[in-house]
């Protein structure tokens, strides 16, 4: 009971951290066309990447390493070059892409600029979020994301809704994240500033790992980023656009559920550590409570794609609310996979997820080009892609693997498909 309890407000946390950037970009949808959404995706991957190079491996080992004094210097450290990696990479896009490679009038690129200054405030919060994960402070975490959430779309939704202006979508994730930032450092000055962390050797091992971790979530980014990459330089920035949007209608909702239950996991195994037999029984349980929610994501996703948005969009849009659902399927068994990575840090063998992430990787380039031609095929081999991850590592991995949780999620990404090329063959 309590491990749903700390996922259900894990999700609140991980939904509020995702939720109003998707719903501002699909209510910029109602006002402009793919081709501005495809200029701000730019942006985006440019923030993703720059979240792969430090955010993401960072907040792998941060739980456990806010434990020791040689853990917590070496966050500190990997915060302050994170920040100065993170921001360059953002001006370097939005000099060589946004300013010199779309249509974009010079006032329209500067609307842009405030997504240069996120990585600031989110790579500060690394090492006071991780405190309070270690501490199980899954309610508070909640309560400062939700509140930061409800704070930015108060103060740009309306904004947006009467400007038509893509400068309050740029906006909204600095407001959040500069709150998250300073709601989190109180609540840790105020909470547990007696808990001084342990003087632990482990300084040099943790280091190793995080530069594992890096190269294993630069994997990650282009396993899951490439193929909107490619399909911008070879099909343009319109195209970008479309496909952009139904990623983020598809998937938001159920990457937050993913990464909810990512967190919760990565806290219940950090004092496991070596212990397989007890990280397995863990993994299991919350990938059984994650699949569960993803699959109501899922029907949600279909629902608003189906009855709700095409009343509020252009026709221009079909083609991505078409995909949508379709994208949202490969959560599925992508949370499993990431499940699986938090099992394989904590038993420091992530390198043997390699595999994997270069078969996903192989897949990006067929994903564009079909994206090129239907934004539905390519839906349909980003699920495949992600099933094929899963089956790759599991097959790489064998021991210790969730092998029901696998299969579940399998069988939930793969039946769908299967009706519809059954379906398709029977029509023609």
């Amino acid at each position: 009971m309590k491990h749903v309890r700390d996922f259900f407000l894990s999700a609140v946390e991980r939904v509020f951290a995702r939720l109003p950037s998707a719903l501002l970009m699909i209510v910029l949808g109602a006002f402009v066309g793919p081709e501005v959404v495809g200029a701000y995706s730019w942006m985006a991957l440019a923030l993703t990447l720059s979240q792969a190079l430090v955010d993401v491996p960072l907040r792998q080992i941060s739980v456990e390493a806010v434990s020791s004094t040689g853990g917590t210097r070496l966050v500190h450290r990997s915060q302050l070059i994170g920040i100065a990696v993170s921001t360059s990479v953002l001006v370097l896009t939005y000099v060589v892409v946004v300013v010199a490679f779309t249509d974009l009038t010079q006032g329209d690129a500067w609307l842009f600029f405030p997504l240069i200054a996120v990585p600031i405030a989110s790579i500060g919060s690394v090492s006071s979020i991780a405190r309070l994960q270690a501490g199980n402070e899954w309610a508070s975490l909640a309560r400062i994301r939700s509140f930061s959430a409800l704070l930015s779309l108060a103060c740009t939704l309306p904004l947006l809704i009467s400007t038509h202006s893509m400068l309050w979508v740029a906006i909204q994730p600095l407001i959040v994240e500069s709150f998250v930032f300073a709601l989190s450092a109180y609540r840790v000055r105020r909470s547990i500033q007696s808990n001084e962390p342990e003087v632990l050797d482990g300084d040099g091992r943790m280091a190793a790992e995080l530069r594992s971790l890096t190269g294993y979530a630069l994997l990650g980014w282009a396993e899951g980023q490439l193929d909107r990459v490619l399909l911008g330089a070879i099909a343009g920035t319109t195209a970008l656009g479309s496909y952009s949007y139904s990623q983020a209608l598809g998937r938001s909702g159920g990457e937050a559920v993913a990464n909810a239950s990512a967190n919760v996991l990565r806290a219940q195994v950090a004092p496991l550590r070596d212990q397989p037999a007890k990280i397995l029984k863990a993994l299991d349980r919350s990938a059984l409570v994650a699949l569960s929610a993803s699959a109501v994501v899922v029907v949600l996703v279909w629902a608003a794609s189906e009855f709700v948005l095409p009343g509020f969009l252009s026709p221009a849009w079909a083609a991505a609310l078409a995909a949508a659902p379709v994208m949202a399927l490969s959560l599925l068994p992508s949370t499993t996979t990431w499940l699986i990575t938090v099992q394989l840090v904590s038993l420091r063998s992530t390198r043997r997820a390699l595999p994997s992430r270069l078969t996903g990787l192989a897949l990006a380039l067929p994903i564009a080009l079909l994206a090129t031609q239907s934004l539905q095929l390519a839906a349909w081999a980003v699920v495949a892609r992600a099933t094929l991850v899963l089956l790759t590592l599991a097959f790489t991995v064998r021991t210790w693997m969730p092998w029901f949780s696998i299969t579940l999620s399998s069988a939930l990404a793969l039946l769908p498909l299967a009706t519809v090329a059954i379906l398709a063959a029977v029509s023609s």
